[in-house]
């Protein structure tokens, strides 16, 4: 199952809903165009907490070092990525090991097909 996620990782980064570094992950998260905000196993304390502080939706430290996270997205190392597609990143989680229930209910909140307005 992992080698799955870490694909969609990579599809993700070539259709342009992967944002992979420190500088792109925090101009999407204030655009507003993230989604999740993934963190490597292996990041420092200071990495993670600012995730938490920069990004008000999902933050999940995932199964992964550094190195496998560049790897998936063509980088040497990449100790946080965040990912701009609600459905992508909903796929991403649950592919993942572990208990990420939280992230998986805020993204199928954010994916769940909205009901058209009656018609008066």
């Amino acid at each position: 199952m992992a080698s799955n996620a870490l694909g969609l990782l990579g599809l993700g980064k070539r259709g342009g809903n992967v944002f992979a570094g420190e500088d792109p992950v925090i101009t999407a998260c204030r655009a507003g165009r993230a989604r999740l905000v993934l963190v490597a196993s292996d990041a420092g304390e200071h990495t993670i907490r600012r995730a938490g502080n920069l990004f008000t939706g999902p933050v999940i430290q995932v199964p992964y070092d550094k190195v496998a996270l560049g790897a998936a997205l063509g980088m040497r190392s990449c100790a946080v990525a965040a990912l701009g597609d609600a459905r992508l990143a909903l796929s991403f989680v649950r592919k993942l090991d572990g208990d990420y229930a939280s992230a998986i209910a805020v993204l199928e909140k954010i994916t769940a097909p909205r009901l058209p307005a009656k018609q008066k």
